[in-house]
């Protein structure tokens, strides 16, 4: 049988006790601490919730941005797609139109070789065309006779005037045929117009020429006529000519070709006939006459141009020769 001290039963020792409530006070601050960092934890975890909830709204916007950016990227590629077929159809487009470009020039350089061939050939066509009219001018020319000096009167007969000039001024008393005599052309020595006579014999022509050299010192001048190119080109031939015949040369003056001592010479560039520079006019040449000779009066002043008559329709297509009294 236990002793007892007189301790109720069930009741704790004053030590104990206190040991008791130390050890539950204890615990009490555990769990406290404990309940303090579970709010700790709670207040971080909603942070966290914050935080990732806003997060998550953001990644559910940048979704919907990158979603239409695919689309916009989608509808760009099959735009790039389409593009594509478009320069791959230029491409080939400017393949076939280079192509054709070098054909084109192909034929246009063959063309051009054809063109520049026949323009060529039409040129010396024109050339000898342009000759053979030339030549024919001069035949038609081949019997005419340029008489200048002889006074015009009112009323004239032409004909009869030029044989009485013939007979009186060149000696010849053989009767002489003429085709046509008529006046053409601007005054010229003693104020008037020359005369072009047609001779129906080429023998009664050169026996008038022959006796050209009897007009020397006088104010007359007997000469061939010529085309006007054909003119133009003796032109600078003339003083040539003269020199030629000063130095005591044989000289022939052939249409446009000069010969001394049996060759053909050709005037030099620059060389040019102190009649063309007085305006290369008929007149002139007859009024150069006229002041190289002081024995001669001197010629009035050159008046306007008379309307043509109908019986000089072809004189503006020839010119005399300078006259040069043989």
């Amino acid at each position: 049988m236990e002793k007892n001290d007189g301790a109720v039963p069930g009741e704790i020792e004053p030590e104990n006790e206190k040991q008791l409530l130390q050890h539950i006070l204890t615990v009490v601050n555990r769990l406290d601490n404990r309940i303090k960092n579970l709010e700790n934890d709670t207040a971080k975890i909603e942070e966290i919730r914050s935080s990732i909830s806003a997060f998550s709204s953001r990644i559910e916007s940048l979704e919907k941005s990158v979603e239409k950016i695919y689309n916009h990227i989608s509808q760009m590629e099959a735009g790039i797609e389409g593009l594509g077929a478009v320069v791959n159809t230029v491409i080939d487009k400017c393949a076939q139109n280079k192509k054709d470009i070098g054909s084109v020039d192909t034929k246009l350089i063959e063309m051009e070789m054809e063109m520049r061939k026949s323009e060529k050939i039409y040129f010396e066509n024109m050339q000898k065309l342009q000759e053979n009219v030339l030549d024919l001018k001069c035949r038609s020319m081949k019997y005419n006779l340029v008489f200048s000096g002889l006074e015009y009167q009112r009323d004239e007969n032409v004909k009869v005037k030029l044989r009485e000039f013939i007979k009186t001024e060149l000696g010849l008393d053989q009767h002489i045929d003429f085709v046509n005599v008529h006046r053409f052309g601007s005054p010229g020595l003693n104020n008037a117009r020359p005369i072009v006579a047609k001779f129906l014999f080429r023998s009664d022509l050169e026996v008038v020429l022959k006796n050209a050299y009897r007009l020397k010192g006088k104010q007359f001048g007997i000469n061939e006529q010529f085309p006007r190119e054909i003119e133009n080109r003796r032109k600078p031939l003339y003083p040539l000519m003269r020199k030629a015949k000063k130095e005591g040369k044989k000289v022939s003056l052939v249409r446009d070709r000069l010969y001394i001592e049996g060759k053909m010479v050709q005037a030099q560039e620059g060389t040019e006939d102190e009649t063309v520079t007085r305006n290369k006019e008929y007149r002139d040449v007859l009024f150069d006459r006229a002041v190289n000779n002081p024995q001669l009066p001197p010629l009035p002043p050159r008046q306007y141009k008379r309307a043509r008559s109908e019986d000089s329709v072809d004189d503006t297509s020839t010119s005399p020769t300078p006259s040069t009294p043989r």
